[in-house]
């Protein structure tokens, strides 16, 4: 991320509510059908402070900012995201 443009992309359409209530979101969770997994990863102060910053400025959750980022940046990257899937998975990997 080198600029708010950059940031901003993340993130698009209305602001919506985050309660931080992590019981309720993780029902919502699992009602569709998904896990919700603890994931600890070291980052420099600036993503922090611009994870924490925008996701705050959209009144979203930090976790919700983070996905959208992620679904970003694997969009179009799909036959590359399965081979790569494939090959953790032959390593012996589990996801």
């Amino acid at each position: 991320m080198s600029n708010e443009k950059d940031i901003n992309r993340f993130v698009t359409g209305a602001p919506s509510k985050s309660d931080n209530n992590d019981s309720k979101q993780e029902k919502q969770y699992k009602s569709k059908g998904n896990t919700l997994s603890t994931y600890a990863t070291r980052l420099q102060d600036k993503y922090i402070l611009k994870i924490r910053a925008f996701a705050h400025f959209k009144r979203v959750s930090q976790r919700e900012l983070i996905e959208k980022a992620m679904d970003e940046f694997f969009e179009g990257r799909q036959e590359e995201l399965e081979e790569a899937v494939d090959i953790y998975r032959q390593e012996g990997q589990e996801l």
